[in-house]
């Protein structure tokens, strides 16, 4: 019998490490009518919030090295007249980056103050659940296929929201990722329809061609707003077989 080892002689990459999210809204399609929290932070006493905050990002917690921050659908209201879509300007002000994640960013914002208070630091890597509904081709949260005449805004959406959380939340935004989950073409019928159930989460469907297009052109829209520091990378998978189909 033979045994496999890891051998760490050898460096092949640099590896970020493992990370932590902490979901607020994922599965509601009103937020101002069902706000959703699944019991989390809200509910608890401060005092409770800093003993699960110690046990992740404390000197004798987890420790862990990326805070993964989504980007639900609710930032954005449907522009009005005299919204720019000049795909250079990011207007903050177009956007509302609070309503919705007060909670992920007290986890965020918390964590990170722990864990350089014991000499670590973290990286936050930002992943687009879903964009909003006037984006789709549906035009309802979660429709499956983003509408090409607002690509450009979907990508300003994004790097809006990485741009507030590095600017004004002060959190070290490393990354954007594309998608969560939106290989996986089998969460809809052929024709893009759904049933629009409370219980999906706001996964939009990503083709691999779209992957590219958006990795192309956005590369250029970042470095536009002063983010050349901040990578981008092609989403996140559920199921690579389902990518390669």
């Amino acid at each position: 019998m033979r045994t496999a080892q890891v051998s760490f002689s050898k460096r092949i990459r640099d590896w970020d490490g493992f990370g932590v999210n902490y979901v607020e809204a994922a599965q509601t399609r009103d937020y101002e009518a069902h706000p959703q929290d699944y019991c989390g932070f809200s509910t608890l006493s401060e005092a409770h919030r800093q003993q699960i905050l110690d046990m992740i990002f404390g000197p004798e917690g987890l420790k862990p090295g990326i805070v993964k921050m989504f980007l639900d659908p609710f930032h954005q209201a449907p522009p009005q007249s005299d919204y720019n879509f000049d795909p250079h300007v990011v207007d903050l002000s177009a956007y509302d980056h609070t309503a919705t994640t007060r909670w992920m960013r007290y986890f965020a914002t918390q964590g990170l103050a722990k864990t350089r208070s014991w000499g670590g630091d973290l990286k936050i890597i930002t992943t687009l659940y879903g964009p909003p509904a006037w984006m789709t081709r549906q035009q309802f949260v979660r429709g499956r296929d983003l509408d090409p005449a607002y690509k450009l805004e979907c990508a300003k959406y994004t790097i809006s929201w990485a741009k507030y959380l590095r600017d004004g939340e002060g959190l070290p935004v490393k990354y954007i990722s594309l998608h969560n989950e939106g290989e996986d073409w089998m969460r809809w019928p052929l024709d893009g329809s759904t049933a629009d159930a409370p219980r999906h989460d706001y996964n939009v469907y990503w083709p691999p061609e779209q992957v590219v297009d958006f990795l192309k052109f956005m590369r250029d829209m970042l470095d536009q707003q002063g983010m050349q520091d901040v990578g981008l990378t092609p989403g996140e998978t559920s199921n690579w077989y389902r990518f390669s189909e």
